[in-house]
């Protein structure tokens, strides 16, 4: 995969600092998901399915 042409990974620098902390600090997967969903709302619906997608 290559990212984009403007794709700088400094300006994602601290929300992976979180995502790590959260890793380390939350051992229940669902809580940690549920954590991480907020970050990244599509992870919210990674198991469910759109009827309405084409």
């Amino acid at each position: 995969m290559t990212p984009p042409d403007d794709y700088d990974a400094q300006d994602f620098e601290l929300v992976g600092r979180y995502v790590e902390y959260l890793a380390k600090a939350v051992p229940d997967e669902r809580k940690l998901h549920e954590l991480l969903a907020r970050i990244f709302p599509g992870w919210m619906k990674l198991h469910t399915r759109n009827i309405e997608s084409k």
